[in-house]
């Protein structure tokens, strides 16, 4: 009894290791990377991009950005109006905003890509600080 249940866990850890290196395969056909940047002035002006480098086949892509402010020190919460959809053409491309901020504090930009082309859509989702 204890040899089955030995090969039985040590089954289950292989897959449980082994699986997520197989999905992670399936995905990012479209995509050869992404380049983030956040930044804040002393003023309080933030300013993002997002950029998306395709792999041959790559039609576009939809690039979302929003900023987040942290607070109560784990916590992050939405800054309104500071939210963007971008619909991308191309297999590179990027998208850029900008927002006056009201606060100082820690701030993120959360990006989001969808890009299209081989048959599949290759979600990414990224981040970037910034404080002022």
């Amino acid at each position: 009894m204890k040899k089955i249940l030995c090969i039985l866990l040590t089954a289950l850890t292989l897959f449980a290791l082994l699986a997520p290196g197989a999905l992670a395969a399936a995905k990012d056909t479209d995509t050869s990377g992404t380049v983030e940047t956040f930044t804040i002035t002393s003023g309080g002006y933030a300013f993002v991009k997002g950029r998306y480098y395709g792999k041959t086949g790559t039609t576009g892509a939809t690039i979302t950005i929003k900023l987040q402010k942290k607070f109560l020190f784990f916590f992050w919460s939405d800054v309104d109006g500071a939210e963007w959809t971008d619909y991308k053409s191309g297999q590179n491309n990027m998208a850029s905003h900008d927002f006056q901020l009201s606060s100082t504090g820690s701030y993120r930009a959360v990006y989001t890509y969808d890009l299209y082309g081989t048959g599949t859509t290759d979600h990414i989702e990224k981040t970037a600080e910034a404080s002022y």
